[in-house]
């Protein structure tokens, strides 16, 4: 099988080629190799070409990570993925619309509420009179985000109506949308499970004196046993979203989970350190099997 990752060199790639068997070929590539082109041949498939091969020349595409762009190589590298998925047949992971639903906080809630997935109080204003609205509905307490965000940075947790209008009215002059979600007392924990097709690998994440529990920003991971439950909610979300390879996050209130997010490009790092599990051989046995359906 050969096996396109579009990434940057890093943990991630070294370790899925230390995890890859003889029979796997590996070719990392940056999204900004890839390009397209069209042909007056009786062909109708565009010409997608990356790191100077064919894209047809691959059984598989991981998509590990999507770097700071502009609009238009947001736009192309989307649509691009879409058609190759389209018209070569080629499985993505994760598809297009999957890493898009995933990246948009919003959407991605819809999707999940859709699925009936527990998720926090949510709203989404355009308008610091709006926002301040939906302030006050939650208790003059709510942690406001990026729309477009990870690993914890940008997020702040607001607690007077003073702060609240100084950052919405800050977000808004700069033409943000104001996300914000009800504060979830969650203990200065959470967990991260890793989808892996319809495996799951899950850490606790602590921090304790700090509520955003990231591993990126400091918090220590250990082993966690999913209950039924919990793997029932994380499977759910990540189908919801239509990931094969998905990091769900979990926060607990009073015994009730909710899903605070779904990555579609998540890191398993520090999870793999924490579980002693292989998880990179993981990933690429379940990417064999997709490609060999």
């Amino acid at each position: 099988m050969n096996l396109l990752i579009i990434d940057r060199p890093g943990w991630h790639v070294n370790d899925l080629k230390r995890a890859a068997d003889s029979n796997l070929q590996i070719t990392v590539a940056g999204y900004n190799e890839l390009a397209a082109s069209f042909t007056t041949s009786g062909d109708k498939r565009t010409g997608f070409r990356i790191a100077n091969q064919p894209i047809q020349s691959f059984d598989a595409i991981l998509i590990r990570a999507m770097p700071a762009s502009s609009l238009e190589q947001i736009v192309f590298r989307m649509d691009a993925l879409n058609q190759i998925e389209k018209q070569f047949n080629i499985p993505i992971i994760n598809p297009a619309k999957t890493i898009e639903s995933c990246v948009d906080k919003y959407l991605s809630l819809e999707l999940l509420r859709d699925c009936e997935i527990p998720v926090p109080e949510t709203s989404v204003a355009q308008t610091t009179e709006q926002a301040l609205i939906f302030f006050e509905a939650m208790g003059k307490k709510s942690v406001v985000k990026p729309i477009f965000g990870s690993q914890g940075r940008g997020i702040e947790l607001i607690t007077s109506l003073d702060s609240a209008k100084q950052l919405f009215q800050r977000l808004e002059s700069s033409g943000n949308v104001i996300y914000q979600q009800r504060f979830v007392d969650h203990g200065d924990t959470d967990l991260r499970v890793l989808v892996v097709g319809s495996e799951t690998f899950a850490v606790k994440r602590q921090r304790p004196g700090h509520w955003i529990t990231n591993a990126s920003q400091g918090a220590a991971c250990h082993r966690h046993e999913l209950s039924l439950q919990e793997t029932t909610i994380s499977l759910g979300a990540a189908n919801s979203q239509g990931a094969f390879l998905a990091g769900v996050d979990i926060v607990y209130e009073n015994g009730h989970p909710f899903v605070v997010e779904v990555n579609a490009c998540p890191s398993w790092r520090h999870l793999s350190a924490a579980l002693s599990t292989d998880v990179s051989a993981a990933v690429l046995y379940m990417i064999s099997k997709l490609a060999s359906q």
